[in-house]
């Protein structure tokens, strides 16, 4: 199992790396091919932006096993008050090397404990769907479009302490 330790800045740039590569094997059929191809341009805002909330307090998680980063994972306060949860899972990566190994819920479980939260998942992408429902998460009626990204819709899922998964 990969060790599981807080980010600092000095991994920036390898976790947007590992980041881009998830979401190619993970939205391959969910994202369009251009979107997919253009991960690398947005690399330096994507590692700005992390390392404005490192320094604002904020903490993130990554997995690292033999061949370097494999997971990663943040969560925040809540930017969407319709949830009405004050903690966001606002990211959980992983490579397709260690997706069912148990490294999700490892991460998970570091990142928000068993706490109320809630999280964005892309539409559609039902292997990340069930992970959550099993992880006590459940859909919300919540929908929003990505930004940037026309037609491409997200669902929020939320737990609540002492609410079963479906």
């Amino acid at each position: 199992m990969p060790h599981i330790r807080q980010a600092t800045p000095l991994d920036l740039h390898a976790m947007a790396v590992m980041k881009d590569a998830a979401w190619c094997e993970s939205y391959a059929d969910l994202l369009p091919a251009d979107v997919l191809a253009g991960l690398s341009s947005r690399r330096p805002g994507v590692v700005a932006h992390w390392e404005s909330r490192m320094l604002d307090g904020g903490y993130f998680w990554v997995a690292e096993d033999a061949a370097g980063i494999a997971g990663l994972s943040h969560a925040g306060a809540a930017r969407d008050a319709e949830a009405g949860i004050a903690l966001e899972l606002e990211m959980l990566y992983l490579l397709d090397r260690v997706k069912g190994t148990g490294l999700g819920q490892a991460l998970l479980h570091t990142t928000i404990g068993d706490a109320d939260a809630y999280l964005w998942v892309l539409e559609g992408n039902e292997r990340a769907i069930a992970f959550y429902r099993r992880e006590g998460f459940v859909p919300d009626g919540g929908i929003q479009d990505v930004r940037g990204l026309p037609g491409i819709r997200e669902i929020r899922m939320v737990r609540r302490a002492g609410a079963e998964a479906d």
